[in-house]
């Protein structure tokens, strides 16, 4: 069994031309800790024989050279390049990647730069990042998407390799729906149904996965339950698990010689001064002007602590081409400007400011070094130097000052805790970090050194392949698949040789798209002219099996020679007139609408439809999480009065609660075609709970098709309402 990674990056990056190209390693917390389970890999710990990574190789390489940086990546590294154009770069990259979703997911809509033109280009991008893993894909393997780039593969790999294991971890922070509302419809769609692609969606806090699955509900409408998400075919595990670091890798590092002699330097250097970190890359989602002022004011409110303490600051290069940063990066060298210029003298600089990149031996050696590190962004999805601060100083001393907006934060809970929107706190946590004792920085760290140590980066990789891996392996036993094309074709051609063929479609979210207010969904003239089509053909029955009334259906198909059932099988037409299926009792209706009526009070954008023999409390345009908890609470009151309610059904719809009278259902209702003639080939398409009594009531060799995701017992599904308009010109 072979692990496919797939990253927008690979973990090199490639200079020069060939034959004389150079492959410089890539730096970051992906690449080092995809690195520790790769190596766990090679020596053969893990459940995988091998393994293949497959990502953008950093630059623009030259058509001539490809192929033959493609053959060295992949004989020498077992990597595979997917070339990217400098347009596609620009506009997926830098523009969709780094000025809509990064700012976004940080919660920093106002510095959100968006075009439909660089939506397209994300699209096209992970097409592209598809076709290149189409030619080497096997069925037994194993992909691992990360992180934003990516977020429409999954769903591409499942409809062309539905049987192949993927999971994907985002690991940056998902935002709120009213965030996330910012997109577009069509992206919000186009990234939700991407991400459901995968058979397991891994965030680094609860926190995130709970959003993530707000969004689900409120934009899909689809449920969740213990943090799962069943499909038609399948089950999609949202999960937590936060990443760790190479901690075994950092502890032999810290005490490495090399390390060590850097340390000792460092030490000297600032011998007699209290040391302050701080290492980010640069983004405005650090919070590095907040810690400069919160410094500034260490330093003005308590002016003991000058010529005491030194604030380390280090920036690594990022992103220099957007404005945001290059406005960012002006703002960091005033700051650090001031304060030095305010308070500095000829023997002491309060803030050293490096702009430029640290290897990791030299970054070890500056946490081992440093008293304080102030590890403060305004939103974090995780954040590993607050752990390698921690696995660097082998001595248990040196205090961790975390944000509370950082992942990290829910695993160092001895940190000391600060919001990096107060200045005040700020200021607080560093007098408290400055003076904190021995005693208490080593019991403080001594359990994050546990944890560190017990949930590394290899665990990490670990649990989350367990977890895809045996989601695979537990997946519903069902038969229902997607009908893809090969099965469509089929279906035609059983449907030319019948000489008997009967079609019952549901309407609403079948036939028809939902909208806000039903009687806006009336047919378009196309559509009655595509069932009168199919209706006219010799040996062609077409019922429409619908829960709106009677009336309706006879004014809107006036002249076509299709038949019907109404109010959820109540009433049948035949043969042109209308007749009840059985004779219920009505009354019930006086004592359940105003039970009802008192719910749509509870629930804004919700109403209540009465029809003869059922009554509808539609919430299609209400929040759904609100009418999720509404719905349960009102079933919840049924049921106390059970007794009362005997001869009555509850069903909930797709957009709907509907209490009905008990045996008046749509599978009741087919039971009167089925009857009167045996039919060929039988076609039934629906798209909720009210058309799974249809589904129920068919012979095994019926055709039965589920509009939309959810659990079902007909044999196929399609996501997409749309394709029916496709599907139904087949037999006209």
């Amino acid at each position: 069994m072979r692990l496919v990674i797939i990253s927008n990056r690979l973990p090199v990056i490639v200079h020069g031309e060939m034959p004389n190209a150079g492959f410089e390693r890539s730096i970051g917390g992906l690449v080092t800790g995809i690195d520790s389970y790769v190596k766990m890999i090679a020596s053969g710990k893990t459940r995988f024989d091998d393994y293949l990574w497959i990502g953008w190789p950093g630059t623009d390489v030259d058509e001539k050279d490809q192929n033959r940086v493609r053959r060295h990546l992949l004989d020498e590294h077992k990597l595979l390049p997917v070339y990217l154009s400098a347009e596609i770069i620009q506009e997926y990259y830098y523009e969709f990647c780094n000025r809509t979703i990064w700012p976004l997911f940080h919660y920093f809509p106002d510095h959100v730069s968006h075009n439909f033109r660089s939506w397209q280009y994300y699209e096209e991008a992970n097409a592209m990042f598809y076709a290149t893993l189409q030619q080497c894909l096997r069925p037994d393997d194993v992909v691992w998407i990360h992180d934003y780039h990516l977020m429409l593969l999954p769903q591409m790999i499942r409809r062309g390799f539905p049987e192949v294991s993927v999971s994907f971890f985002l690991h940056i922070p998902f935002p709120t729906t009213d965030i996330f509302r910012h997109l577009s419809r069509a992206e919000q769609v186009g990234i939700l149904e991407g991400l459901l692609g995968a058979d397991v969606i891994g965030f680094h806090t609860y926190g995130y996965a709970h959003e993530f699955l707000q969004c689900i509900l409120k934009v899909l409408k689809l449920k969740s339950d213990q943090h799962e998400i069943v499909l038609n075919d399948r089950k999609v595990k949202v999960d937590i698990f936060p990443m760790g670091i190479d901690y075994a890798g950092i502890r032999r590092l810290s005490l490495s010689k090399q390390c060590g002699s850097i340390r000792e330097s460092i030490r000297q250097d600032f011998s007699g001064y209290k040391l302050i970190l701080s290492v980010d890359r640069l983004d405005y989602t650090k919070g590095i002007l907040n810690r400069l002022i919160a410094f500034e004011q260490l330093l003005e409110q308590f002016p003991e602590w000058r010529e005491k303490v030194v604030l380390m600051m280090i920036v690594a290069p990022s992103r220099r081409e957007i404005g945001a940063y290059q406005q960012i990066k002006r703002s960091i060298d005033e700051w650090v400007g001031r304060i030095n210029g305010s308070y500095g003298t000829n023997k002491w600089v309060p803030v050293i400011y490096q702009y430029k990149q640290f290897n990791l031996t030299e970054l070890c050696a500056l946490y081992a070094a440093s008293d304080v590190a102030l590890v403060t962004p305004l939103r974090d999805g995780m954040n590993l130097i607050a752990k390698e601060f921690i696995a660097s100083h082998t001595d248990k001393k040196g205090v961790l000052i975390l944000s509370e907006m950082a992942g990290a934060i829910n695993e160092l809970v001895d940190a000391v805790a600060v919001n990096p929107y107060s200045t005040e706190e700020m200021v607080a946590a560093l007098v408290r970090a400055l003076t904190m004792s021995c005693e208490e920085q080593a019991f403080r760290n001594e359990r994050m050194h546990l944890r560190l140590k017990k949930y590394s980066v290899v665990k990490w990789a670990h649990e989350i392949m367990e977890a895809t891996i045996n989601n695979k392996n537990n997946k519903p036993v069902r038969s229902t698949r997607l009908l893809g094309q090969e099965d469509e074709a089929w279906m035609v051609s059983h449907y030319k040789q019948a000489r008997s063929r009967l079609f019952l479609f549901d309407y609403d979210g079948t036939l028809s798209p939902f909208v806000q207010r039903p009687d806006e969904a009336k047919p378009t003239g196309d559509l009655l002219a595509l069932l009168q089509k199919i209706a006219g053909q010799q040996g062609n029955k077409v019922v429409i099996v619908s829960g709106r009334d009677r009336r309706t259906l006879s004014d809107w198909f006036t002249g076509c020679n299709i038949s019907f059932s109404a109010d959820f099988g109540a009433w049948i037409n035949g043969n042109g007139s209308w007749e009840m299926l059985h004779r219920f009792d009505r009354d019930w209706k006086r004592s359940i609408k105003p039970i009802l009526d008192r719910y749509v009070c509870k629930l804004p954008l919700s109403f209540v439809e009465e029809k003869e023999c059922a009554i509808v409390w539609d919430h299609r345009m209400a929040d759904p999480e609100l009418s999720r908890l509404r719905i349960n609470e009102l079933a919840g009151e049924l049921r106390l009065d059970s007794e009362f309610y005997s001869h009555l059904d509850v069903l909930r719809g797709e957009n709907s609660f509907i209490v009905r009278n008990a045996g008046s259902d749509k599978g009741n209702a087919v039971a009167y075609w089925l009857e009167k003639e045996k039919y060929d080939f039988i076609l039934a398409i629906g798209d909720d709970d009210a058309d799974e009594e249809l589904f129920k009531a068919l012979p095994a060799e019926a055709y039965t098709l589920r509009v939309g995701e959810g659990s079902t017992r007909a044999k196929y599904y399609t996501p997409a309402q749309q394709y029916i308009n496709h599907l139904l010109h087949k037999f006209a």
